[in-house]
């Protein structure tokens, strides 16, 4: 995934890939997923995973079987670029089962977006449960409304931190580049000059 980004002094080109390496962006996604008791991973604006779901083992393994590909494709259209939205939260089929999708933008441009999936023990029931749905149990870390909230907060938060900072690096990065081969260059005339 190609984005761009106008920083002012010009045009730069970047993938997330060029601001976090997958590894260290996993490593976050696991540590984050471990401390807030969601399960979540991340894809890119076309859909395409690129990290795995991280969270609680069983979790992990019990929550994606309730949501269906439709269902994240339908929120992840909510939140793509041009839209208004960055945050859309849907329920599915288990009424305490709630699926998040958050876009991380800096400056206009997804960078990344995240799909979160958590239980929600208090949450409003919508009244559209699908009959002959299994019953969600089994499940090891739930949230309260407020706290689920909260988390996603901190991820848009954090994760806009992380990338704007990312992109400052790579900006500067690309001054340092621009004014040192300006100065080559001056130099060169100079010399030539003399």
């Amino acid at each position: 995934m190609r984005e761009e980004i106008h920083d002012g002094g010009g045009t730069q080109g970047f993938s997330y890939e060029s601001l976090i390496d997958r590894e260290e962006l996993q490593r976050l996604q696991n540590h984050f997923c471990r401390v807030t008791g969601v399960c979540a991973y991340c894809v890119n604006a076309k859909g395409e995973e690129q990290t795995v779901i991280s969270g609680d083992e069983g979790d992990r393994k019990l929550l994606p079987a309730y949501v269906t590909k439709q269902q994240i494709s339908q929120a992840l259209s909510r939140v793509e670029e041009g839209s208004l939205e960055e945050l859309a939260v849907e329920d599915t089929a288990e009424d305490k089962l709630k699926l998040a999708v958050l876009s991380v933008r800096i400056q206009g441009k997804t960078v990344i977006n995240w799909i979160v999936l958590a239980v929600v023990e208090d949450a409003e029931v919508s009244g559209e449960t699908v009959p002959g749905a299994p019953k969600l149990t089994g499940y090891h870390r739930s949230l309260k409304e407020n706290e689920f909230y909260q988390v996603l907060d901190l991820l848009r938060e954090s994760s806009k931190t992380l990338f704007s900072n990312k992109v400052s690096c790579v900006s500067a990065e690309a001054e340092s580049i621009r004014s040192r081969y300006s100065e080559q260059e001056m130099r060169d005339s100079l010399e030539r000059l003399e």
